[in-house]
């Protein structure tokens, strides 16, 4: 174990709520409320982190990253009931306190040490592995050892117990006779069936991941779609292989000069997308792929699509309201339109219920503004954002680039001086000190 992990735990076990505080609470509170909007049935298996975007909070945004969402609640029975609901969790509460009461009675009967040091040793394998998915999340190969460790300990020590035999018939074997040979056929049937659709899966799973790496390192995206496009044949449900698809086409379109080319993948590409969101229309990012998409068939073909665009963010932005990446991507388009009236009763609206977010969207909009010469305008959405977020350094060194930029040399020093003494390790630090030597030699 290297020496930053274990700083890590070392730290994370001296100071446990500010642990918690920092990650994994943030994850739970929004898992809570998914189990409060639906408890019985969850939002369906391993759903967690599509739906997760539009019940998280800026908090977790600012830790984790601002386009990032969480795989699982990183707490099994949180995940199970957010996901499958409480029943599902209630089946496996039961499952974990019926091996628990299993193990207790048969220990409380073993007289060879030797054995009840082994039954210890199961015991103490499926304590540790129920601890940490408290604040973690099981994989199929940690599952199926968990489970594989629970079968074996059961049964052995269902060798304690007398032996009991019982008969249960549910059918006449002499009248059913002739029509075993049927249900031998179709169990051969089923198995065919089954194995059929594995292979599909297995297949369409290489062809998938052959499109990956054709397109991402090879940058061949003509063959990543041909591979792609196999993925969706072989299995035309599973989400990702559509979604994949259309970033085949959206990147390939883009390597075009030609525009009707362009054009004609741009719309593939959207196709694409669409199926995508139809599949999982919870997903946040599928709606800003096609917010993308139809953005680029707005500038490349015909600027009706802004106004699909812009549904199609804001529906992006209504299952993530705290993803600041939708939130640049509106602000850009209603710059782009000419819309400028749209963005400040946004802006309200956010800082209205957020403070953290209100910081982020007022720190991309100067970013806007900033790339478009608007200095003036820049600098003052880097101050708002610095008053909902003392600490964001980023805009701190944004505010003294800006007045550097206006020519306001004595607010340009005093901002990145004060970033430098309050944020000695900041990752810009060699630009901000060059720009200050600059800003001090005239």
């Amino acid at each position: 174990m290297g020496k930053d992990a274990t700083n890590r735990i070392a730290s994370s076990i001296a100071d446990i709520p500010g642990s918690l505080k920092q990650s994994r609470l943030h994850i739970w509170e929004p898992a809570i409320k998914m189990i409060k909007d639906r408890p019985l049935l969850g939002y369906g298996v391993d759903t967690f982190k599509s739906v997760f975007p539009a019940y998280e909070g800026a908090e977790f945004a600012q830790i984790d990253g601002a386009n990032v969402s969480s795989r699982t609640a990183h707490n099994e029975p949180l995940n199970i009931a957010a996901t499958m609901g409480l029943i599902s969790l209630g089946i496996y509460l039961y499952i974990i306190y019926a091996y628990f009461l299993c193990w207790y009675r048969s220990f409380k009967k073993i007289t060879d040490d030797n054995y009840r040091l082994i039954s210890l040793g199961f015991f103490s394998a499926f304590t540790a592995y129920i601890v940490q998915n408290m604040f973690s999340f099981g994989v199929a190969a940690i599952n199926i050892a968990f489970y594989l460790i629970l079968a074996v300990h059961t049964f052995d020590m269902a060798a304690l117990k007398p032996a009991r035999t019982r008969v249960y018939s549910i059918y006449d074997r002499k009248k059913a006779a002739g029509f075993i040979p049927v249900l031998q056929v179709a169990a051969v049937a089923l198995a065919l069936f089954g194995a059929q659709r594995a292979y599909n899966f297995y297949s369409a799973d290489v062809n998938y991941n052959r499109g990956k790496l054709l397109g991402g390192i090879q940058n061949r995206w003509d063959l990543a779609i041909e591979e792609h496009k196999a993925s969706v044949k072989k299995c035309p449900g599973e989400v990702k292989y559509h979604v994949y698809l259309g970033l085949a086409y959206e990147r390939y379109a883009m390597m075009y000069n030609d525009k009707d080319n362009k054009v004609k993948l741009l719309m593939l590409a959207e196709k694409a997308y669409k199926r995508g969101s139809e599949l999982n229309p919870m997903n946040s990012y599928y709606w800003g792929n096609l917010g993308r998409v139809d953005t680029l068939l707005a500038e490349n073909y015909d600027p009706k699509y802004y106004a699909i665009a812009e549904e199609n963010y804001l529906q992006a932005v209504k299952r993530a309201p705290v993803t600041a990446l939708f939130y640049n991507n509106l602000l850009d388009l209603y710059m782009k339109t000419g819309r400028g009236d749209m963005i400040i009763p946004m802006l309200e609206k956010i800082e209205m219920y957020d403070k953290q977010l209100a910081a982020v969207a007022n720190f991309t909009l100067g970013n806007v503004l900033f790339g478009t010469g608007d200095y003036k305008n820049a600098q003052y959405h880097y101050k708002r954002s610095i008053e909902f977020k003392p600490d964001f350094y980023e805009c701190l060194y944004n505010i003294g680039v800006t007045a550097a930029a206006l020519g306001e040399k004595n607010e340009a020093v005093a901002a990145l001086e004060e970033l430098l003494i309050r944020k000695p390790d900041f990752k810009q630090r060699p630009d901000a000190e060059r720009i200050l030597a600059d800003l001090k030699r005239k």
